[in-house]
């Protein structure tokens, strides 16, 4: 084997070791909702949502409910666990858990003698957060793709996301029963990732060989994008729809990282060694960020004491782009320029949501709800900004309890979803793809805990 192919067999190799694949829930829409209720209710409430939180889910609402002259204190805490099944070998997990308590919205209206009829609300809401970090340590025979070797390895992958929106509302009521409305929203998303790998072997003439692989990538961007509603209220049925535009990429900045050292004195006895030292970092490089277009309708009808909602949403394709790319980067030992990238490849989804929502005597009233959180990501693509190809499912309820004034809410979701693994790639060389027994399994459960005190001419939300 010609020494450039093997470099390229070896860094193949090293990176099918198993931790690149425990990553974010970053490839679905629906994983995030806001406001107590609503979260009760799986985000089936496009057509029916009644407070603040209207300025997300469909601005049209925004200008047939009534003023929000309310603050709402609520909390959200959660534990992730991600698992890949088999990493270590047969029977032998590997898996990460992560406690957070999330910011999730602030919301409010603008009291303006002057706007008449229409009403204006601000908004700030964390739109994704999610971080992980995982290692493993083992001994893999086929690292060096020669057997009879004493082996070890070692890899450690981290990822941080977080994207956040601020948005500013406006709403107009055509009449007592419909209503128009825009957001306008100016979403900021910062991710990182980055995958380290080494591996070691000593064959039986004691000569010896090691692969270190480091790839990372991080960037900042910035983009618009715009949600449009309408909503109806008639009598037992409240309606509406929403459409989100695509986003404007507006600026951004990204960094790639690069380490590679392989040396291998004649492993496998051919007569050929191996170097090759590669190390470069660019940043300031331009990036682009996309989200898709995505149209949304519901409906709620109230039988009684008891209300059903239900929501769709579909979010159009994106195809494949190059989120950043770097400039070639020779090898200051060896030989074959790479051109690292980030890019991403996002399909075409549809997501609907369930919820029943009941009025009990004394002040008590009762949730449950049930979503669909697909995943837009292409599995058949080599992107590598999004790494998650599981669709989410997310089972919710909850109560709420009204003494006085007061309104305290408890609610529970459940969230789960399987698939298989997926590697990190940043270069050519990394074409390691994951066994057919890695599985990766999510479970999440999220804990709802919320107070709400009215105060006449109030008008800031934090939920």
């Amino acid at each position: 084997m010609k020494p450039l192919s093997r470099v390229a067999v070896l860094l193949a190799l090293v990176h099918c070791l198993p931790a690149g694949s425990l990553t974010a829930q970053d490839t679905q829409y629906w994983t995030n909702q806001y406001g107590n209720r609503a979260r009760m209710l799986g985000g089936s409430v496009i057509g029916s949502v009644s407070d603040i939180s209207a300025v997300y889910y469909n601005p049209g609402r925004l200008a047939t409910n009534p003023t929000a002259g309310l603050i709402l204190a609520g909390n959200v805490f959660q534990a992730t666990r991600v698992t890949r099944e088999n990493a270590l070998g047969p029977g032998q997990d590997l898996s990460s858990t992560k406690y957070d308590a999330l910011p999730a919205l602030f919301a409010g209206e603008f009291t303006l003698g002057f706007m008449g009829k229409s009403r204006l609300a601000y908004s700030l809401l964390t739109r994704q957060n999610f971080d992980i970090s995982v290692s493993a340590r083992g001994s893999l025979d086929d690292v060096f793709g020669t057997p009879g070797l004493e082996t070890g390895a070692e890899v450690r992958f981290d990822q941080n996301l977080g994207e956040t929106w601020g948005g500013l509302s406006w709403a107009w009521p055509l009449s007592d029963r419909f209503g128009i409305g825009v957001t306008w929203f100016g979403a900021l998303r910062s991710q990182s990732a980055r995958e380290q790998s080494v591996a070691l072997a000593v064959n039986e003439s004691d000569r010896a060989g090691i692969v270190l692989q480091g790839l990372q990538f991080d960037f900042t961007d910035l983009r618009f994008l715009w949600k449009l509603g309408f909503g109806a209220d008639l009598d037992e049925w409240q309606l509406g729809i929403s459409l989100t535009t695509p986003g404007v990429h507006i600026a951004g900045s990204g960094t790639i990282t690069v380490d590679e050292v392989v040396l291998d004195q004649d492993l496998n006895d051919d007569g050929e060694f191996v170097t090759l030292l590669r190390n470069d970092q660019q940043e300031g490089l331009p990036t682009l960020y996309k989200s898709p277009l995505s149209i949304g309708g519901g409906a709620s009808y109230e039988f009684g004491a008891t209300t059903l909602h239900g929501s769709v949403e579909w979010f159009d394709g994106l195809g494949e782009w190059t989120v950043i790319e770097a400039e070639p980067v020779e090898p200051q030992v060896g030989e074959g320029p790479i051109v690292p990238s980030v890019t991403d490849d996002l399909g075409s989804v549809f997501n609907w949501a369930l919820g029943l929502q009941h009025d009990f005597p004394e002040n008590f009233g009762g949730y449950i709800g049930f979503r669909t959180d697909r995943s837009a990501a292409n599995e058949a693509s080599l992107s590598n900004s999004t790494l998650s190809f599981w669709d989410l499912y997310h089972v919710s309820g909850g109560a709420t309890f009204t003494v006085g004034r007061s309104s305290f809410t408890m609610g529970l979701i459940y969230s789960f979803g399987n698939d298989i693994a997926k590697p990190l790639r940043l270069t050519p060389q990394t074409l390691g793809s994951p066994g057919s027994d890695d599985y990766v399994r999510f479970r999440r459960i999220t804990f709802i805990i919320g107070f709400e005190l009215s105060f006449a001419g109030t008008s800031g939300t934090s939920d």
